[in-house]
Parts: structure tokens; sequence; C-alpha cells
């Protein structure tokens, strides 16, 4: 078999291996969503069990033990991380109403926003988020320096992201 060695082969294999390396990071979000899910309806789960069921004290260590079995290649079963997901459940679940919101919203929808700034000022993005109301965070973190470089090219650059918002401005006004 010879080896196709063309410029229009390899730039065809370099677009689908940039496809595949962005379908596995898509994938690795929706993974950690569905767990975090999980992990969630685990917490009530227990919580529920531990006020339901007169299974005594070693109820989480059989528990882990079961699991574990059960499940041979999985990790986050131990007795330990058990109590763990328990109490971030409890935490959660009984701070108050707001933070139940906040938690089911982050169940259900596995997506961030970002606000883009030429730096790190909480004054200038409170004030662009002010009618926002959801918690929030500030932060600058530069991405170029992790990112592959064959994924570098698909990203667009900040010109093109102003560009981009100022026509959507332009059709808002």
């Amino acid at each position: 078999m010879s080896k196709i060695q063309t410029t229009e082969y390899k730039a065809f294999i370099k677009k689908i291996k940039i496809k595949a390396q962005q379908a596995q990071i898509k994938a690795s979000v929706r993974v950690n969503s569905i767990l975090l899910e999980f992990y969630w309806e685990l917490g009530g789960e227990i919580v529920e069990k531990q006020k339901s069921a007169n299974w005594g004290s070693a109820f989480l260590e059989n528990m882990s033990q079961d699991l574990m079995h059960e499940f041979p290649n999985m990790k986050g079963f131990s007795k330990r991380n058990l109590e763990l997901i328990r109490k971030w459940y409890l935490y959660y679940s009984e701070k108050n109403e707001i933070t139940k919101q906040a938690v089911s919203q982050l169940l259900l929808i596995p997506c961030i926003g970002i606000l883009l700034c030429k730096g790190k000022d909480k004054t200038l993005v409170e004030y662009a988020l002010s009618d926002i109301h959801k918690p929030m965070g500030v932060s600058e973190y530069e991405l170029t320096h992790i990112l592959p470089k064959e994924l570098e090219s698909s990203l667009p650059s900040i010109e093109e992201i102003e560009e981009e918002l100022n026509c959507m401005k332009d059709k808002i006004n």
C-alpha cells in the first residue's frame, strides 16, 4: 500500500483530526454534566435512605463495597467519596431556595457564559452583566497557552469576535 502524501490529503486529514478533537472535548463536557447529575441524585438517594431505612452505620461502607464490586473500572464509589457526595448534596440542597435553583440549572444546562474583556476588571464585568440575576465570577485566563496549535486557527480572532458583536449590536439597534 502506498502512502498518500499530497498537500490536499494532508489538509483533509488535519481537518478531520481537528473535528475529532473538538468532538472529544464536547463529549467530555457532556459526560461530566451527566456524571454531575448522577452524583447529585445519588447524594439525594443516600440522604433519603439514611432517613427512611434502618440499615445502620455500615450503610455507606456496604454500599461502597457493593458498587465497587459491580463497577470495578469506575472510580468514585469509595466510602469517603460517598460521604462527600452526601455532604455536597446536603450543603447545596439545604442552603436555600436560590441555591437549589442554581444547582438544578447547573445540572440541566451544561454550558458556561463567557464575557471577553481586555483585562480582569470586576467593575466592568458587573456593569456589563448588571441586568443578569445570576452568580458570577471574574477571571482572566489565556487558553491559547494550552490550546493545541492545530485548534488555534479554528478559533476566531479578537477582531473577528469584536466585528461579530458589533454586527449583532447594529441589528439590535
